[in-house]
C-alpha cells in the first residue's frame, strides 16, 4: 500500500461524519444472528462486517437508528475494499484480471448518556483486517440530541463555529507540538475546516484520533480533551454546557 493510499484511508476513517443514509428494502436480507445477542453479520462481495449492537437497540425508538448505523458501517467498508481492489488493476497490460480483495471488519457500538445535557454519545470501535495490511483500529463518535432525536454537528455547539474550529486547531497544535507524524498537518487543516470525531463532555470537548495521526509509529487510538475555557471566545451554547448557566447566575453558586 502506497503512502498516499494509507493517508487517504486513515483520514477517511478518522475524520468522517455520520451522514443520513437511506436503507434499501433489501438491506435486511444479508443479516444473520440478532436478538438476544444483538450481533449481526453482513456478507458482501468484498467484505464481511460483524456488528455488536448495544442493548439499547432493542428499544423500539432506537431500532431504526441502529439499523441505519449497521448499514452505514457495512457499506462504507465494502466501498473501501472495492476502491482498493480497483487500484490494483494494471491498466497498461493488454489483458488484466480484476483482483477481488476480501476484508473483515468487527464493529462494537456503545451508547453513553450525558447526565448534564440532552445528549447521548455513540462510540463505534472498529477493527479491520485487510490482506497484507496490519490490523487497523478506529474509534468514531456521534452526538445525538435526545429530545429532537437527531445528530448534532459541530456547527450547532457554538455561536461562532468558525472561530471554535480555529481554537480547537490551535489547541491541537499546542498539545502536540512535538508530533513528527506526516499526517498531523493534514489533521490540523481538516480541523480548521470542520472538527470531527469528538464528544461533548461537561467541561469541553474530547477528540479521538486513529492510530498514526499523531504518532506515526503507534497502533493505538489517541484522545485529547480541549477544555471549555479554551473555547469561550466562540460562544459555546448553554444548552450543551449547562454549567455556563450557573456561572452567569451568581445566585446559583
Amino acid at each position: 500500500m502506497t503512502f498516499k493510499r494509507t493517508l487517504l484511508s486513515i483520514l477517511a476513517l478518522s475524520l468522517c461524519l455520520l451522514c443520513p443514509y437511506h436503507i434499501a428494502s433489501g438491506e435486511t436480507a444479508p443479516l444473520r444472528g440478532g436478538d438476544p445477542e444483538l450481533t449481526f453479520v453482513i456478507d458482501r462481495s468484498y467484505s464481511t462486517t460483524t456488528i455488536k449492537l448495544p442493548v439499547l437497540c432493542r428499544n423500539e425508538r432506537a431500532q431504526g437508528l441502529c439499523r441505519r448505523l449497521t448499514g452505514y458501517f457495512a457499506r462504507r467498508f465494502e466501498r473501501e475494499l472495492i476502491l482498493l481492489s480497483n487500484e490494483l488493476i494494471n491498466l497498461e497490460e493488454g489483458e488484466f484480471q480484476h483482483v477481488r480483495l476480501h476484508g473483515e471488519q468487527s464493529v462494537y457500538l456503545f451508547f453513553l448518556k450525558n447526565t448534564e445535557a440532552p445528549l447521548t454519545t455513540l462510540y463505534a470501535v472498529s477493527f479491520q483486517y485487510l490482506p497484507n495490511v496490519p490490523e487497523r483500529r478506529m474509534v468514531e463518535t456521534f452526538n445525538f440530541d435526545r429530545e429532537e432525536e437527531r445528530n448534532v454537528p459541530f456547527e450547532e455547539l457554538f455561536e461562532d463555529p468558525e472561530l471554535a474550529s480555529m481554537l480547537v486547531a490551535r489547541y491541537m497544535e499546542k498539545a502536540y507540538a512535538g508530533s513528527k507524524s506526516p499526517l498531523f498537518d493534514v489533521l490540523v487543516t481538516a480541523t480548521e475546516y470542520r472538527p470531527s470525531n469528538f464528544i461533548v463532555v461537561h467541561d469541553g470537548l474530547r477528540f479521538f484520533f486513529a492510530p498514526g495521526i499523531i504518532d506515526f509509529n503507534t497502533d493505538e487510538v489517541e484522545t485529547l480533551k480541549v477544555p471549555l475555557d479554551e473555547l469561550t471566545a466562540a460562544g459555546p451554547h448553554k444548552r450543551w454546557w449547562p454549567s455556563l448557566n450557573e456561572e452567569s447566575d451568581p445566585g446559583k453558586k
